[in-house]
């Protein structure tokens, strides 16, 4: 759509520009994104969009499929390598199709975890350390980005999915 073509004829020029300056700035950075910020989120809302009509066609799908399961006592395991995210698409949408409000009790999110003891210990701590620095990237990158240092600390496309749940009304199930 033209809002990529947009963003990407932008990433061309600022990339071309750093190359041929052989270098850049926080502030340069931040004048490329600006203008970015709302293509990206409308990239977010038809993620959010796609991925949400997805579930929801899925989990029709299996109804139709699999007819005589107790669909109201659905549980939901969620499997992942961390805690979810603020405002997760599938956790939302679970959420919204279970009406329940305290994520835990039908939907249950597995988080993978190392041990952090015993021969495990040395990788543990290399892996904190990297969780770290991949925080610290993320706030720096998104107050950049997006003029909210939370906002990668959130699923990005969480306002999104809230806004398109909220449109659907009440959910009928099972």
């Amino acid at each position: 759509t033209d809002r990529i073509v947009e963003a990407i004829d932008a990433t061309r020029d600022y990339v071309a520009g750093v190359i041929a300056a052989k270098s850049t700035s926080e502030a340069d950075f931040e004048a490329f994104m600006l203008p970015l910020r709302p293509l990206i989120r409308e990239n977010f809302a038809v993620g959010a969009r796609e991925q949400l009509d997805q579930f929801r066609a899925q989990m029709d799908a299996w109804k139709t499929e699999f007819p005589t399961e107790d669909w109201a006592a659905l549980r939901v395991v969620v499997l992942g390598f961390h805690q979810p995210r603020d405002e997760y698409a599938l956790k939302l949408f679970f959420q919204w199709l279970l009406e329940e409000p305290a994520y835990e009790k039908r939907v249950v999110f597995a988080e993978f975890q190392h041990s952090i003891f015993g021969p495990d210990r040395a990788e543990a701590v290399r892996l904190a350390l990297e969780l770290l620095t991949k925080v610290d990237l993320d706030a720096g990158a998104a107050e950049i980005m997006f003029g909210d240092e939370a906002m990668l600390g959130r699923d990005v496309m969480g306002p999104a999915a809230g806004s398109i749940i909220r449109a659907w009304g009440q959910p009928t199930w099972p």
